[in-house]
C-alpha cells in the first residue's frame, strides 16, 4: 500500500497530437496553468509533507482546524468556477488532462469537508501518516538556521494537539466516539508521543546532527529538551487522558461508519473519493462477494492439485506453520522478497518502454508502527532518500507465511508502485501539480493490475506461486465485501472477521488490525486496490478490442502511467483519445 489516503511521463501520444494540437501559449492554456501553479502554492502552503518532498523546508506543522478544510473548500469552489469558464476546445491534450484531473479534485474537495468529523486523525494508519512525526523525521539540518526551524515546529507542538482534542470533542458532541477496540493502540501512540526528554519522539538522534558544529547543537539540544519537556509533551499526555475511562466507557463497541451518528452519506463520498469510480456501496459489496465466489472455486482446484486438504481452512491453517513459507529473520524476509524481483528483472522489457531511474529495495518498518500495521507500505523516493523501498512488517514471523511473497512485492515495487510513482516523480514534462496528485484508486488500482502482468511472462507457473497469488487477490477482494459491509450494510466487526477467517490465509491478529483499519481507519480506502484493477483491466481490454493487431502492451502501459496518477474517469476519457489516435497513426509501411 502506499503512505497516505491523500492525493498528492512522458505520455506516448504520436498520434494524437494531430487530433489535439498543443495550444500551450492559448489565454485557455496559461488559465489552466495559472490554476494548477495556484493550487500547488496552496498545497505547499498547507502541507509541509509536500514541501520535503519537493526538497524544501517544512515551516509550519500541519493546520487540523475545521477552519483550515472550509477554506480548502473555498478555494476550491473559486478555482473550479474558473476552471469551467475554460473552454476545452482551447487547450491541447495536456491542458484538457489536467483541467479535467483539476476539475475532479476541487469538486471532491467542495464535497468531503461537510463529512470530515465522521472521521478519525489519530488512529493508527491515518495518524502514522497524516501525523507530525514524519514532518519532524524528514527535517534536514544542514545549517544552524535548521536548528531554529526544527525548534520552531515543535513549538507548534501544543497546538496540533489542541486542534486533535477540538476535533475528538466536536466528534464526541455529535455522537461519534473512537470505538472501544481502537481505542486503546490509539491512547498508546498519544502516550509515546508524551513522553519527556531522549524517549519523547521529537528527540533528535546525533546522526542527524552530525554535519553541525558541537556548540551549535549543544545549545539546542538544551533548548529543545526544554520546549519537549514543557510544552510538547504535557500537550499530548493530556490529549491521552482526555480518552482515559468517561471517554471509554462511552465509545461504542463496534467500529464502522454504519454505526456513527449522520454518517452514511460521508462513506458514499468517501467510496467516490478512493475509487474515482461512481459505483454504490452495494453495488461494490455484490463485486466483491462475485469475485470471491470466483477465488473460492479457483483456489479449491489448486488445494486438489496441491495434494492438500480441500477445506480452505484446514489448508490454510497448514500453509500459515509451514516452514518452507516462514523466515527466521527480517533479513531472510528481505532476501525472500527480493528473489521474484531478480527473476522478472529481464523480462521487463516485454511489458514496458520506460523504467524509472530510481533504484529500488526492502527495508523493515519502523519498530513502532509494526504492532498496528498488517503488512508494510512503499516508501517513494523524496530529496535525501533516493531508493524506492517496500517497508516490510518484520515481526511475528511465525504468524507470516511468505507463500505470498511474489504477488506481494511485484504489487509493492516492480511493476508496481515504484514503477508507478517513481515514474511520475521523474517525468519533468508533466505540470508541478500533476506530478504531486495521487488518487488511491489509480495507484494501489495500478499496482494491484501490475501483480498480475507476471503471470503474463510465466512467473506463477509452480503452482505454489500461483496459490500464493490467489490468496493475495482474495484478500484484497474480500475487502470489497467487509468494508461496504461493516460501514454501509450493517454488519458487525464479527460478521466481518468471520467472513475474512473463512477465506484468508491471514492470522486472527492480521485479521483485527484489518478490520480496524477498514472501518476506523480509514474507511473505503481499501476499495480503491480492486475496483481499480478491475477498472484498468476493462480499460486495456477495450483498447485490444478496438485496436486488434494494432495493439501494443508496452505503448498501452505508457499511455497509462504517461498521465500521472489520475481519477479513473479521466484515464477513461484520456484513454478513449489514445485509441483514437493509434487507430489514425499510421502503421509501418503504411504511407
Amino acid at each position: 500500500m502506499l503512505p497516505t489516503p491523500h492525493r498528492w511521463f512522458i505520455p506516448v501520444l504520436l498520434g494524437l497530437a494531430a487530433l489535439l494540437p498543443a495550444r500551450a501559449d492559448s489565454p485557455a492554456a496559461r488559465e489552466v496553468a495559472k490554476i494548477g501553479e495556484e493550487y500547488l502554492a496552496h498545497g505547499l502552503e498547507r502541507h509541509p509533507a509536500l514541501r520535503q518532498k519537493l526538497g524544501q523546508v517544512a515551516l509550519h506543522l500541519p493546520d487540523y482546524s475545521l477552519e483550515a478544510e472550509r477554506r480548502d473548500a473555498e478555494l476550491a469552489a473559486a478555482w473550479r468556477v474558473r476552471l469551467e469558464a475554460v473552454s476545452e476546445a482551447d487547450l491541447g491534450a495536456e491542458e484538457r488532462l489536467s483541467r479535467d484531473v483539476l476539475l475532479w479534485q476541487l469538486a471532491d474537495t467542495e464535497r468531503g469537508v461537510e463529512h470530515s468529523l465522521c472521521f478519525f486523525l489519530v488512529t493508527p494508519y491515518t495518524w502514522s501518516f497524516r501525523g507530525i512525526e514524519p514532518v519532524l523525521a524528514d527535517h534536514r539540518f544542514v545549517t544552524a538556521a535548521d536548528l531554529d526551524g526544527y525548534l520552531r515546529l515543535v513549538r507548534e507542538v501544543p497546538r496540533v494537539a489542541g486542534q486533535l482534542w477540538t476535533r475528538l470533542a466536536l466528534q464526541r458532541e455529535r455522537g461519534i466516539l473512537i470505538p472501544q477496540p481502537a481505542l486503546p493502540a490509539v491512547v498508546a501512540r498519544l502516550t509515546a508521543l508524551g513522553q519527556p526528554g531522549d524517549a519523547s519522539p521529537f528527540a533528535v538522534s546525533d546522526d542527524r546532527l552530525s554535519a553541525l558544529p558541537a556548540p551549535a547543537v549543544a545549545e539546542f539540544r538544551s533548548r529543545l529538551s526544554r520546549i519537549i519537556d514543557t510544552e510538547a509533551a504535557p500537550a499530548f499526555r493530556a490529549l491521552a487522558a482526555y480518552l482515559g475511562p468517561d471517554y471509554a466507557a462511552a465509545a461504542p463497541a463496534e467500529i464502522g461508519l454504519a454505526f456513527r451518528p449522520g454518517c452514511a452519506a460521508a462513506y458514499r463520498w468517501a467510496v467516490g473519493s478512493q475509487t474515482t469510480l461512481e459505483q454504490t456501496p452495494e453495488e461494490i459489496h455484490q463485486i466483491g462477494l462475485a469475485g470471491v465466489a470466483r477465488l473460492q472455486a479457483r483456489m479449491a482446484e489448486l488445494r486438489r492439485a496441491l495434494g492438500g486438504p480441500e477445506d480452505a481452512r484446514e489448508f490454510h491453517a497448514r500453509l500459515r506453520w509451514d516452514p518452507r513459507f516462514q523466515a527466521k529473520t527480517p533479513e531472510e524476509v528481505g532476501e525472500r522478497l527480493m528473489k521474484p524481483i531478480r527473476r522478472l528483472e529481464p523480462l521487463v522489457d516485454r511489458l514496458f518502454q520506460r523504467q524509472p531511474k530510481a533504484p529500488y529495495g526492502v527495508l523493515r518498518l519502523d519498530l513502532e508502527l509494526e504492532p498496528v500495521m498488517t503488512f508494510g507500505y512503499y516508501d517513494a523516493p523524496k530529496p535525501g532518500k533516493p531508493v524506492g523501498n517496500y517497508r516490510f512488517n518484520g515481526s511475528k514471523l511465525e504468524e507470516r507465511s511468505l507463500v505470498g511473497a511474489a504477488s506481494l512485492i511485484y504489487h509493492e515495487l516492480v511493476p508496481g508502485h515504484h514503477f508507478q510513482i517513481a515514474l511520475q516523480n521523474e517525468n519533468e514534462a508533466l505540470s508541478p501539480i500533476r506530478r504531486e496528485l495521487s488518487y488511491n484508486a489509480f495507484a494501489e488500482g495500478w499496482a494491484e493490475y501490475a501483480a498480475e502482468l507476471p503471470r503474463e511472462l510465466g512467473l506463477y507457473d509452480d503452482p505454489w506461486d500461483e496459490y500464493g497469488r490467489l490468496t493475495a487477490d482474495i484478500f484484497l477482494t474480500t475487502r470489497l465485501v467487509v468494508d461496504t459491509g461493516m460501514n454501509a450494510l450493517g454488519w458487525t466487526r464479527a460478521q466481518a472477521l468471520e467472513f475474512m477467517a473463512a477465506n484468508l490465509l491471514e492470522s486472527e491478529i492480521q485479521l483485527q488490525t484489518e478490520t480496524l483499519r477498514y472501518a476506523t481507519d480509514l474507511p473505503a480506502q481499501a476499495l480503491a486496490y480492486k475496483m481499480g484493477a478491475y477498472e484498468i483491466r476493462r480499460l486495456r481490454d477495450e483498447a485490444q478490442k478496438a485496436l486488434g493487431e494494432r495493439f501494443d502492451i508496452r505503448r498501452f502501459h505508457d499511455a497509462v502511467l504517461g498521465t500521472g496518477s489520475v481519477p479513473l474517469t479521466v484515464l477513461k476519457r484520456h484513454l478513449a483519445r489514445w485509441v483514437a489516435a493509434e487507430q489514425a497513426a499510421p502503421q509501418a509501411g503504411e504511407k
